[in-house]
């Protein structure tokens, strides 16, 4: 009888490993898809654009308003400095907390990193600003989401440990956001592959 449940877990254990390792690629996709249609209802309900920010290095992700663009620096739109400039005042006028927990709908969220799943990697962003469609694969990029519920259209490209790959298509009608799995047709030519893990 070990013997039996010996060979079966031996068999059993690398598409075992492979049914994980998936869903870490499904539950990093969902993540980003989910900030952006969260970054689309924010810009709706208070009227003002959003931003959803993306730490290559870091490998992270967050909310911040439009406005804290204006720093030049991605990076400062943590925390309070994903209200913008002028943070300190708004905060005062907002009440909002230490860390960026704004008022209203993005109270808790706004300027907070989420970290990329484990064994999963931000590989890289494509985003039409104006008709020309910008590439990152290393420090900060962006996607904007406007009141009207559009955003710049964009895709976000994932790669895991067993060179599988997953991306979230942000369309100009940013309610129709997507995530999906790469074929690896679809990899080869993106460019991805996992020698970034």
């Amino acid at each position: 009888m070990l013997a039996i449940m010996s060979i079966l877990l031996t068999i059993g254990a690398p598409s075992l490993r492979a049914f994980s390792e998936g869903r870490k690629l499904n539950a990093a996709a969902d993540s980003v898809r989910g900030l952006c249609l969260y970054a689309r209802d924010a810009a709706m309900a208070e009227g003002e654009a959003f931003v959803v920010v993306f730490d290559f290095t870091e490998q992270s992700f967050w909310l911040a308003k439009e406005a804290a663009l204006e720093f030049g620096d991605l990076s400062a739109t943590v925390g309070l400095g994903a209200l913008g400039p002028d943070a300190e005042e708004e905060a005062a006028e907002t009440g909002v907390a230490v860390g960026g927990a704004a008022a209203g709908l993005t109270r808790g969220i706004l300027g907070r990193p989420q970290d990329m799943v484990k064994a999963v990697v931000l590989a890289r962003i494509d985003v039409d600003r104006e008709g020309a469609v910008n590439t990152t694969t290393v420090d900060f990029d962006y996607i904007t989401f406007r009141p009207d519920g559009t955003a710049e259209p964009a895709s976000v490209y994932f790669v895991n440990t067993d060179n599988r790959g997953a991306v979230v298509d942000v369309p100009l009608a940013a309610a129709r956001t997507k995530a999906r799995r790469l074929s690896q047709d679809e990899m080869s030519f993106a460019g991805l592959s996992t020698e970034a893990l």
